[in-house]
């Protein structure tokens, strides 16, 4: 509060200076603040980058964007009173007046600036005293703004000027959507030493739905306890829920350290997209307003979170504080290796947004350079079985960890190794211009491994996902005895998907556009099923297994996160098309994965440009 009110009192201050300096003058000041003030925001990104490499971001952009606009304004200040060096003299109320409008103007842009670049540096939620969200009496979160609201009016002001009379091939209001709110979401950090800017990579969604409710949490300290009483409640009017499933990688934790420190707030979804006509409405940004029941308390036995507690989903106020670890949050947690080598490599929860009721949703963003784009085949119809829920004053019920491996053992997912329904697959295409032919063996809904893998060997171990087999790409010597205790048998698979296993007979290329058909550049563009309705699901993943030096070599890789799954495969590192085509078809084994989306039909597969070698394929995946 007494900040606002010294940033009130400054604003007056420069209004005050120039209605003694008259209309004129202050007109010429506006006028230049104007454009030093443009000039600032439209270019502090590329001055940073002069010293990026030596100045962290949290400093650098604060830095550069005052620095252009200080400098800026000095030179068109000295330049115009050396060459406008008299005034115009009005009558003296006019004068005033005037100069008091000017200066009222000029002092919203020289203050609104500085509190900007103020904002941009990493000091935690609150400015100086000052706390810009702060919770409501009904635990909704209740934005404020400083007196006379000097920075969003200079905001405003550039956005207005980029959309209009200085608008550029992208408006300010497009490149940095409510950009005031968006600084207080990444710096909003439970503790000053946490990062603001993290890896891109360290934020994935992996689907978002919508909901109609919500759980309000009330708290109190009873003895050396903590009560907590739950409440479901509803959008506001007008207004739902979108809720996002996140896997946080624990590369966005501070240096040093892995632990993730974050508020609700630092999670942001932003909408809708722009239009390819140009036509779309102004982005907005929408803070997170709940999630995943996290919360822990270590001082009132609440010192780690259970997972029937993540089942809940809870409205939370912006300054409530979250820790997770591999002691506080292992209900959530993607666990790497075992054992004494076992780590904690990511945490997978629901993050909730209220948004308007026609909200299309753009991407999802945290702190600052961790963003995804919510794309189409991430909406999902219903949320997901494991989806944190409201549950009001009733106990959820309790649910397996998201993004764990005891979320591919329901008995939905061992349902499609029953095979009841076998596949049909069609007779192999002719000629040598396609990569392979799908076969009966190893076809089917289902997402266990071709062969069990160890779960000691070192290659497995760091692409484990629980005990589950993740994201990957290795090649190993299998032992001459399959393992039985310890073994990885299972592909993971995300949520809202299916895995469709493909066994497939390696073609021999024959002639010589046969042969420049190579596989380890074909492969990835050019493998595909296609369901009854003609949506094509482009190979992710391929295992291939062949005798090597008289040790049999099995080679596997996998990117279910995939962004571009038609070009997600890359060159096969040990078992390539030579070795394949020169070992006897009887011992190997090659076969293709797909990720598709539940209750589809297949009815072909195709391994060949231009449709080449499409084969008929008869799978109906199970919802």
């Amino acid at each position: 509060m007494i900040f606002s009110i010294v940033v009130a009192l400054m604003v007056i201050l420069v209004t005050a200076f120039w209605v003694y300096q008259g209309f004129f003058s202050s007109a010429i000041m506006f006028l230049c603040t104007v454009i030093a003030c443009l000039l600032a925001f439209g270019f502090y990104e590329q001055v940073h980058s002069l010293w990026a490499a030596n100045l962290n971001a949290g400093i650098g952009l604060p830095l550069a964007l005052m620095l252009i606009f200080l400098v800026t304004l000095l030179v068109l200040r000295l330049g115009t009173d050396k060459m406008i060096p008299d005034g115009v003299k009005l009558p003296v109320i006019a004068d005033r007046a005037g100069g008091g409008v000017c200066g009222l103007f000029t002092g919203l842009l020289l203050v609104g600036t500085s509190l900007v670049a103020i904002q941009m540096l990493p000091i935690g939620s609150s400015v100086l005293g000052f706390e810009r969200v702060s919770t409501a009496a009904d635990g909704s979160a209740e934005e404020k703004g400083f007196m006379l609201k000097p920075d969003g009016f200079t905001i405003g002001l550039v956005n207005m000027l980029s959309s209009g009379s200085f608008q550029g091939e992208t408006s300010f209001a497009d490149a940095k959507p409510d950009f005031i709110e968006d600084l207080y979401s990444a710096r909003a950090n439970p503790q000053p030493e946490e990062r603001v800017f993290v890896p891109q990579d360290s934020l994935q969604v992996k689907g978002y739905w919508e909901a109609r409710q919500i759980d309000q949490v009330s708290q109190r300290v009873e003895g050396e306890g903590l009560a907590r009483e739950f409440t479901t409640v509803e959008p506001s009017v007008g207004k739902k829920f979108l809720v996002c499933r996140v896997r946080l990688d624990t590369s966005a934790a501070a240096e040093g350290s892995m632990d993730l420190r974050f508020r609700v707030p630092q999670f942001r979804i932003v909408g809708p997209p722009p239009a390819s006509d140009g036509a779309s409405a102004p982005p907005s940004v929408h803070l997170a307003c709940g999630m995943s029941d996290l919360y822990i308390h270590k001082d009132h036995g609440l010192s780690n979170v259970k997972a029937d507690q993540a089942a809940r989903l809870v409205r939370f106020g912006p300054q409530t504080d979250f820790l997770l670890n591999a002691n506080t949050a292992r209900s959530v947690a993607e666990i790497k290796g075992s054992g004494e080598n076992a780590s904690v490599k990511a945490f997978n929860f629901d993050v909730a947004f209220e948004v308007p009721e026609n909200f299309s949703p753009w991407y999802v963003e945290y702190k600052r350079g961790a963003r995804v784009e919510l794309t189409k085949k991430l909406q999902r119809t219903e949320p997901p079985s494991d989806a944190a829920t409201a549950y009001g004053s009733s106990a959820p019920k309790p649910s397996s960890p998201k993004g764990d491996a005891s979320a591919n053992d329901t008995d939905e997912a061992d349902e499609p190794e029953k095979k009841d329904s076998k596949p049909k697959v069609g007779k192999p295409t002719g000629g040598n211009v396609h990569i392979a032919d799908a076969i009966e063996a190893r076809t089917g809904v289902f997402d266990t491994l071709p062969t069990p893998l160890p779960k000691d060997n070192s290659f497995v171990a760091r692409h484990l996902q629980g005990d589950v087999l993740g994201e990957c790409h290795f090649y190993l010597d299998l032992p001459g005895t399959p393992p039985t205790d310890g073994a990885v048998t299972k592909f993971y698979v995300p949520e809202g998907k299916r895995m469709v296993q493909v066994g497939a007979d390696k073609k021999d290329a024959l002639s010589l556009f046969g042969r420049a058909l190579n596989y380890a550049t074909n492969v990835a563009a050019q493998i595909r099923l296609t369901d009854s309705e003609g949506t094509d699901y482009f190979a992710i993943g391929v295992y291939s297994a062949a005798p090597v030096g008289g040790k049999m070599v099995f080679e596997v890789q996998y990117y279910p996160e995939s962004e571009q799954p038609e070009r997600s495969l890359k060159k096969a590192k040990k078992l390539t098309e030579n070795v394949l085509r020169s070992t006897n078809p009887e011992q190997r084994l090659f076969g293709y994965l797909f990720l598709v989306d539940p209750g589809v039909k297949i009815v072909s597969f195709s391994s060949g440009a231009r449709n080449a070698g499409k084969q008929t394929l008869e799978i109906d995946v199970p919802q």
